[in-house]
């Protein structure tokens, strides 16, 4: 086509290209933590400083991008606090913005033709600078994600636990924010003010309907964001219609048809009150990114201070998807066997896909699928609170070790840490707890697990206890453990 040779279209076909990237990008972000309020909010901010840069004679786009990055600040707080409903704070800066707007465009003396271009941007008209800083914006945001890709999935799959683990959820919550602040500002030349925010929401929504995997979001909504401007682009050119407008209505139709053809649509609901087994199988996919360095680090200090012998059996209940297995097969050196065994069918194929020598069993550990006296150890991490019947799962565990067999149950997180986050989770985790000193003392030695140790400390709760073997009394330990 002719068209194709002229710079103008060859500036607008780079800027649909950069600009669906970048924007589809912040649109998973935005569609996955539900958060397309705010991000209309700070579109708007963007808009406000814009036109304030026109009424006093100063570049629209440093306006616009010190306005997103002031509501961005102002919401991200706002957003966290429990006073209220979050979105009642952003509807307080939401309406002042939109007011800000309506004001500074009032003010202004004689035509108006710049303002409703920011209103509505041209695409056609983007400048080099423009296309510069809409690259640069576009690469951040790329290399962000590929470098904390680990960190930002877990942030996506659950801020809160992903704060209890150590990830600082709340500073890539804000990064965020601000992205989508320069983002939107970037992108407002080629889209518009009241426009930009549906090429955020709609790419990412449409990838959304269409696949669980993160990794397939990111790449499917820059794929139909990039699709949708190109296609915005053909149309305008094609009809003589605006080139804003047609590129939302695209994106608009690419939603429509991916909800049409969406495979979720065929899936079953979640109850509203789901089991323990449906909570993990849900959570299976993003699991392994709970587990930052930190974490890793103090699990394998408290696996290398057990005292595996030559080909011993261990019990690893509540595996998940296997994050003790690679530990426990150094610290055995390879001389023994492992069982994983966890309720949850998605976690254990998560595991087993991970290619370790160990044997995984689905299960329950109320009703242990094992044979009575098989094991050597039976280590618990980060499981123990989700026995509904936490006196029955002991004595369960102590059937299947042998004689002197040891028992140990272990978190990263203080016992109170580990209660006030599940309780901060809600839904059927929230009254999943570890039962205060005494009565874990009780509970270990009325299943027959006897001379057990307590460990509670700000990056651990440990416990270790033996079977048949003779009684002493049971201790709680507020010092280190023995091993460090």
């Amino acid at each position: 086509m002719e068209i194709l040779h002229y710079r103008f279209m060859q500036n607008a076909i780079l800027a649909a290209l950069l600009g669906g990237v970048a924007c589809s990008t912040i649109g998973v972000f935005v569609v996955t933590m539900g958060i397309s309020f705010i991000g209309i909010c700070i579109s708007h901010a963007a808009f406000a400083g814009a036109l304030l840069g026109i009424l006093l004679g100063f570049d629209p786009l440093v306006g616009a991008f010190v306005f997103s990055l002031l509501a961005a600040a102002v919401i991200g707080p706002l957003a966290d606090r429990g006073e209220f409903n979050p979105d009642t704070a952003i509807g307080i800066v939401f309406s002042l913005m939109l007011g800000l707007a309506f004001l500074f465009m009032g003010l202004m003396v004689g035509p108006r033709t710049q303002a409703l271009g920011l209103l509505w941007g041209s695409i056609l008209t983007v400048t080099d600078a423009n296309l510069i800083l809409l690259a640069a914006v576009c690469g951040v945001v790329v290399i962000l994600v590929l470098l904390f890709y680990k960190e930002i999935q877990a942030v996506l799959f659950h801020r809160e636990m992903a704060l209890a683990v150590g990830i600082p959820a709340n500073a890539i919550f804000y990064a965020l924010l601000f992205l989508t602040g320069a983002t939107i500002t970037a992108s407002f030349k080629a889209i518009g003010g009241l426009l930009i925010f549906s090429l955020i929401i709609n790419p990412a929504a449409a990838a959304y309907q269409l696949t669980y995997s993160l990794k397939r979001l990111f790449l499917l909504s820059a794929l139909f964001g990039v699709l949708s401007g190109w296609m915005g682009l053909l149309a305008s050119y094609l009809f003589d219609v605006p080139s804003g407008a047609v590129i939302i209505i695209v994106s608009s139709l690419v939603f429509a048809i991916a909800t049409l053809v969406s495979p979720k649509r065929k899936v079953k609901r979640w109850p509203a009150i789901m089991n323990h087994r449906q909570f993990f199988d849900q959570a299976a996919a993003e699991w392994d990114a709970l587990e930052v360095d930190e974490t890793l680090i103090r699990l394998r200090e408290i696996v290398a201070g057990l005292d595996f012998g030559p080909g011993a059996a261990v019990l690893d209940v509540g595996c998940g998807t296997g994050i003790l297995f690679p530990l426990l097969l150094e610290a055995m050196n390879g001389a023994g066997r492992v069982v994983g065994l966890d309720i949850s069918g998605e976690m254990l194929r998560c595991a087993q896909a991970k290619g370790h020598p160990v044997e995984c069993v689905q299960g329950d550990a109320q009703s242990l699928p094992l044979s009575d006296e098989s094991f050597d150890w039976v280590i618990c991490n980060a499981v123990f609170p989700h026995f509904p019947d936490k006196l029955r799962a002991l004595g369960e565990i102590c059937r299947v070790l042998r004689s002197g067999g040891r028992l140990v149950i272990c978190h990263t997180a203080s016992r109170q840490a580990i209660n006030e986050f599940h309780r901060s989770m809600g839904g059927v985790v929230a009254h999943d707890t570890i039962p205060d000193e005494g009565e874990m003392l009780r509970l270990l030695e009325e299943a027959g697990l006897m001379e057990a140790q307590v460990w509670d400390e700000p990056d651990c709760y440990l416990i270790l206890a033996h079977r048949n073997q003779r009684r002493s009394r049971s201790s709680s330990t507020t010092g280190s453990w023995p091993w460090r």
